[in-house]
């Protein structure tokens, strides 16, 4: 079920705060199409007298509680870049992210915003390259 009203993203960021806190032991990595953003540095619109974008409350307290970072903008901080625009290129927004623990962060060589491999689709994808894989296939051979 996509995610278009600020209601219901309120309330799927509520369920999964409450999923995280009770399963979750160890590092938490949750990436996809959050449908939000997280800054206003996060969306341009051409679009005239357009209402000023607000963001999720429940996504940065979801973050805040679970220690979560949006690590593309910290690996990223001086970059602006988008992974959604309309297709009559009014606005564009960064509302795909991989949001990490904190305690992750060393293990993060790098992320970014490139095309997506698959077709019919209106965002970027957003890839991130850890140390964890890498030493897995070290230790596997495959």
């Amino acid at each position: 079920m996509p995610l278009t009203t600020k209601k219901q993203r309120n309330s799927y960021y509520k369920k999964l705060g409450d999923l995280i806190l009770g399963q979750t032991e160890d590092a938490t990595i949750l990436g996809g199409d959050h449908n939000d953003i997280l800054n206003k540095s996060d969306i341009i619109t051409k679009i005239p007298n357009a209402k000023p974008i607000k963001t999720t409350k429940c996504l940065k307290k979801l973050m805040k509680q679970n220690k979560l970072i949006d690590i593309w903008k910290i690996k990223n901080e001086h970059r602006s870049q988008f992974t959604w625009r309309r297709k009559s290129s009014t606005e564009k927004n960064r509302i795909d992210f991989w949001l990490i623990s904190k305690d992750l962060m060393p293990l993060i060589l790098s992320t970014d915003i490139r095309p997506a491999i698959i077709q019919y689709t209106d965002h970027l994808a957003i890839s991130i390259n850890s140390t964890i894989l890498i030493k897995e296939v070290l230790a596997t051979g495959n």
